[in-house]
């Protein structure tokens, strides 16, 4: 991809992206941190973590970016609820963007729930030892033994949903997503940039995980990443969607296509 004239808005996801596992790379984010603070210098750049996390536990993740300075300006947790961050005032809710979230998904929930039950009930049938790890929410989330059988759930789940457009069938590795079309990250990005009074075009993204896809494959997006540790389906889908896709995994990945997209960092 072509690198960006202006560094206006950065979203990056973090579990898988900027974290993996129980111990961060703090050198990388510290260098992520200074890249962060040049951006700002250069272009007055926003920085905002859009990540599927709740609330209670992206508190966690939190704390261990501040304490390398590294400050999000913005929070957009379960893939499109949105908050402002300030270090003393802590976070300030979106209040009627959230609440439409909120409520679009819960009536989908109530008007879906009968579905959700048989689809995971045949599921079930077909996979009996499949892990279920649905949260109260328009989802499925299914854990399978193998990466061979998940792609197998994959075609069983796409064949049940049919030509449903409310619902994503979503899959890495060896766990597979139903997730409702209300509220991506992609829009999330969207608003965000509409606040800021900012254009795609100034835009960079970067994620690893299936609920990323959807920012990979918005055109209007300046500069599109993934990085290096992603699933190979995932990595395809950002190939495929013209995307840059790092050698380096996690936050040095990350960094790798910043540096692509903004050489003076």
């Amino acid at each position: 991809m072509e690198k960006l004239d202006q560094l206006r808005l950065i979203c990056t996801d973090i579990d898988g992206t900027l974290l993996h596992g129980e111990t961060p790379d703090y050198e990388g984010l510290r260098e992520f941190s200074q890249a962060l603070a040049k951006a700002r210098e250069l272009y007055g750049t926003r920085w905002a973590v859009v990540t599927g996390r709740h609330r209670v536990s992206f508190m966690g993740v939190l704390t261990i970016l501040l304490s390398v300075d590294l400050v999000p300006d913005y929070l957009v947790l379960e893939d499109a609820l949105i908050y402002e961050f300030d270090r003393q005032r802590g976070l300030r809710s979106f209040l009627f963007w959230n609440f439409v979230i909120r409520w679009r998904r819960s009536h989908l929930w109530r008007r879906s729930r009968k579905l959700l039950g048989k689809w995971q009930e045949e599921l079930a049938r077909h996979f009996p030892h499949v892990e279920q790890r649905s949260h109260n929410t328009v989802d499925l989330w299914l854990e399978f033994d193998d990466e061979a059988t998940a792609e197998a759930g994959e075609v069983v789940l796409r064949d049940l949903v049919g030509e449903r457009e409310e619902f994503q069938v979503l899959r890495w590795g060896a766990e597979l997503f139903l997730a409702p079309s209300v509220g991506r990250k992609i829009d999330a990005v969207r608003k965000l940039s509409g606040r800021e009074g900012i254009v795609l075009a100034d835009v960079f993204i970067v994620g690893d995980g299936a609920n990323d896809v959807n920012m990979f494959e918005d055109q209007e997006v300046g500069f599109r990443a993934c990085v290096g540790n992603a699933p190979h389906e995932i990595r395809r889908v950002a190939v495929q969607k013209g995307g840059y896709v790092s050698e380096g995994t996690v936050v040095r990945g990350v960094l790798e296509a910043l540096y692509a997209a903004c050489p003076e960092l």
